[in-house]
């Protein structure tokens, strides 16, 4: 065995690295702190893709409510809707005219 290797493994059990480790050892921390930033930015990137879906989702399902309502509204509004659940609901029937009887006011009163 040459006395080399043995040379270099005692410096390293005594704690003194040999120089040429020191350029592989930054290489190595460095590409692990861009891993790690890559990574990061890939989960927010996913993370922000999430809430987009979830946004959209919430735009269509609030469209599709706007429509419905839209709709009741419409409906609720034309006056054969209104007449027919007060005849059905409150049970109310038209006025005959004869008994409809008009009242005139008196001239002070007329302003």
């Amino acid at each position: 065995m040459s006395p080399l290797p043995t040379q270099a493994l005692r410096r390293i059990a005594r704690g003194e690295t040999p120089l040429s480790l020191w350029p592989l050892a930054l290489v190595c921390a460095v590409a692990t702190i861009w891993g790690l930033v890559h990574v990061s930015v890939r989960l927010q990137l996913i993370s922000v893709g999430y809430e987009i879906s979830r946004q959209t989702q919430l735009q269509h399902d609030l469209t599709e409510l706007t429509q419905r309502l839209s709709l009741e509204l419409r409906t609720r509004m034309d006056l054969g809707t209104v007449e027919k659940l007060a005849r059905e609901r409150l049970g109310m029937v038209p006025i005959d005219p004869q008994r409809v009887r008009s009242l005139a006011l008196p001239a002070s009163e007329a302003r």
